[in-house]
Protein backbone atom coordinates (compact mmCIF):
# COMPACT_ATOMS: atom_id res chain seq x y z
CA UNK A 1 0.00 0.00 0.00
CA UNK A 2 1.10 3.55 -0.66
CA UNK A 3 0.66 6.88 1.04
CA UNK A 4 -2.54 8.50 -0.13
CA UNK A 5 -4.65 11.47 0.93
CA UNK A 6 -8.20 11.64 -0.40
CA UNK A 7 -9.82 15.07 -0.19
CA UNK A 8 -13.50 15.43 -0.95
CA UNK A 9 -16.41 17.64 -0.10
CA UNK A 10 -18.78 16.69 2.73
CA UNK A 11 -21.22 13.92 1.74
CA UNK A 12 -19.07 12.95 -1.25
CA UNK A 13 -18.81 9.31 -0.12
CA UNK A 14 -15.45 9.34 1.68
CA UNK A 15 -16.76 7.32 4.66
CA UNK A 16 -18.37 4.81 2.31
CA UNK A 17 -15.06 4.38 0.52
CA UNK A 18 -13.21 3.99 3.85
CA UNK A 19 -15.61 1.23 4.90
CA UNK A 20 -15.25 -0.52 1.55
CA UNK A 21 -11.43 -0.42 1.55
CA UNK A 22 -11.22 -1.63 5.12
CA UNK A 23 -13.73 -4.46 4.62
CA UNK A 24 -12.67 -5.56 1.13
CA UNK A 25 -8.87 -5.24 1.41
CA UNK A 26 -8.20 -4.88 5.13
CA UNK A 27 -6.46 -1.57 4.56
CA UNK A 28 -6.06 0.76 7.50
CA UNK A 29 -7.73 4.04 6.63
CA UNK A 30 -7.99 7.24 8.63
CA UNK A 31 -10.75 9.82 8.56
CA UNK A 32 -9.43 13.16 9.81
CA UNK A 33 -12.67 14.11 11.56
CA UNK A 34 -12.72 10.79 13.43
CA UNK A 35 -9.07 11.19 14.41
CA UNK A 36 -9.80 14.70 15.74
CA UNK A 37 -12.70 13.30 17.74
CA UNK A 38 -10.50 10.53 19.24
CA UNK A 39 -7.59 12.87 19.93
CA UNK A 40 -9.93 15.17 21.84
CA UNK A 41 -11.12 12.45 24.19
CA UNK A 42 -14.26 11.53 22.25
CA UNK A 43 -15.68 15.05 22.06
CA UNK A 44 -15.99 17.25 19.02
CA UNK A 45 -13.82 20.38 19.11
CA UNK A 46 -15.80 23.60 18.87
CA UNK A 47 -12.74 25.86 19.08
CA UNK A 48 -11.61 25.96 15.43
CA UNK A 49 -8.32 27.63 16.33
CA UNK A 50 -7.41 24.85 18.77
CA UNK A 51 -8.50 22.20 16.29
CA UNK A 52 -6.63 23.66 13.32
CA UNK A 53 -3.50 24.88 15.09
CA UNK A 54 -3.00 22.12 17.67
CA UNK A 55 -4.88 18.94 16.92
CA UNK A 56 -4.76 18.75 13.12
CA UNK A 57 -0.96 19.23 12.84
CA UNK A 58 -0.39 16.61 15.56
CA UNK A 59 -2.70 14.10 13.88
CA UNK A 60 -1.33 14.73 10.38
CA UNK A 61 2.22 14.28 11.64
CA UNK A 62 1.31 11.02 13.37
CA UNK A 63 -0.46 9.58 10.33
CA UNK A 64 2.00 10.74 7.66
CA UNK A 65 4.96 9.35 9.62
CA UNK A 66 3.65 5.83 8.96
CA UNK A 67 5.09 3.81 6.10
CA UNK A 68 1.66 3.48 4.47
CA UNK A 69 -1.65 5.21 5.01
CA UNK A 70 -4.85 6.37 3.38
CA UNK A 71 -6.17 9.59 4.89
CA UNK A 72 -9.64 10.87 4.07
CA UNK A 73 -10.55 14.47 4.76
CA UNK A 74 -12.70 17.35 3.61
CA UNK A 75 -9.84 19.79 4.06
CA UNK A 76 -6.10 19.83 4.50
CA UNK A 77 -3.58 22.63 4.57
CA UNK A 78 -0.64 21.62 2.38
CA UNK A 79 1.77 23.22 4.84
CA UNK A 80 1.29 20.10 7.00
CA UNK A 81 2.61 17.87 4.24
CA UNK A 82 6.12 17.40 2.96
CA UNK A 83 4.95 16.77 -0.59
CA UNK A 84 3.60 18.93 -3.37
CA UNK A 85 0.16 18.41 -4.85
CA UNK A 86 0.00 16.50 -8.13
CA UNK A 87 0.73 18.65 -11.11
CA UNK A 88 2.66 21.32 -9.22
CA UNK A 89 6.24 22.17 -9.99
Amino acid sequence: MKKLIVVGSPLAGKSTLVNYLEEKFGWLCYELDQEIYKENGGAWVVDESYRNQRLVPKIIKKITSKSAYILFTSYIDLKFLKVSPLGST
